[in-house]
């Protein structure tokens, strides 16, 4: 498998303090890896510094062999970028748009005619190419992007944020990802939707603090942390002490609010679980991307201890 993307000791700095802070990342062609993290964590601007508008503090960056701190020019006509805010010139077609950022990376109009006409189709733009670019929607607009950042034919895709206000939305994102998996280029999305990130994820890094606090394939993060089910329920905060006391050697826990959720880790038994709990609100459930996401948060805001 070949690595497109080798991030070394990466420091970002901004504003008087550290944006992102000794990061180590390898991407590889035809998979998705996904950046998670609350706001301010660091996820969009590690896209910025690797798209080659944002510069690198210190560390090393390398775009498919090249050092971008020392080359970056190069390194960008190998990275597409679709950045978090969908936004295409207003003073252009959105067809223009397509061709004048063609020319920027060297390619005339006619050496991407062919491959625009082809793109319009699969993402149903083919009426819109006139448009003023106000009249169309985020969505539209972000499928005019995710053209733009093909042009160039890049061997790996920077998607920041993709729209997902609606599910239509969120399967022309994911229809974009796999294609670009099938045509073998790597692809790094950031994004809050945890729903989604567990739809395409190949590969999860969880940054917070602008460190990488966790990081692994979707199915091994989930067996390896967090066990294979939750018993989880409502309890009263003057029963916090209490059930914790109770819990305390038997299973690992955590209290979010006034929910508790007891992890049943392989080996243990869900029933002797579920026998801890005396509530009119409890649910046995299959763990999910969410509860490694908040389980890897812990650490600062959220009460956790293991077995």
């Amino acid at each position: 498998m070949s690595t497109v993307v080798e991030a070394r000791n990466l420091v970002l700095e901004g504003k008087g303090r550290v944006l992102l802070s000794h990061f180590h990342l390898e991407l590889h062609a035809g998979l998705c890896t996904v950046v998670l993290g609350p706001k301010g964590s660091g996820k969009s601007i590690l896209l910025k510094a690797m798209a080659g508008i944002y510069p690198v503090s210190a560390g090393e960056l390398y775009i498919e062999g090249i050092n971008l701190r020392e080359n970056t020019y190069k390194a960008k006509q190998r990275v597409g970028y679709i950045p978090e805010e969908k936004l295409l010139d207003p003073a252009f077609s959105a067809m223009d748009n397509l061709y004048i950022f063609s020319r920027l990376h060297g390619i005339t109009p006619r050496n991407t005619k062919d491959l625009i006409k082809q793109q319009l189709r699969v993402y149903q733009l083919e009426e819109m190419g006139n448009y003023d670019v106000s009249k169309l929607s985020e969505c539209e607009r972000e499928r005019f992007l995710f053209i733009r950042s093909l042009v160039n034919d890049p061997r790996f895709i920077l998607y920041d944020q993709p729209v997902d206000d609606t599910e239509r939305d969120k399967q022309w994102a994911r229809q974009f990802i796999s294609r670009c998996k099938q045509e073998k280029r790597g692809v790094l999305v950031a994004t809050d939707n945890l729903d989604f990130a567990q739809s395409i994820a190949d590969y999860i890094i969880v940054l917070n603090d602008g460190k990488c606090i966790f990081e692994g394939e979707p199915k091994s993060l989930v067996s390896e942390h967090v066990g294979k089910e939750i018993v989880e329920f409502l309890i009263k905060p003057e029963d916090v002490d209490y059930y914790i006391n109770k819990i305390k050697g038997r299973h690992s826990y955590q209290l979010i609010d006034n929910r508790l959720k007891i992890y049943v880790k392989a080996g243990q038994d869900s029933m002797s679980a579920l026998q801890l709990a005396v509530s009119d609100d409890i649910n046995l459930r299959k763990v999910n991307l969410r509860d490694v996401y908040d389980w890897s948060l812990t650490n600062k805001d959220k009460e956790y201890a293991s077995n």
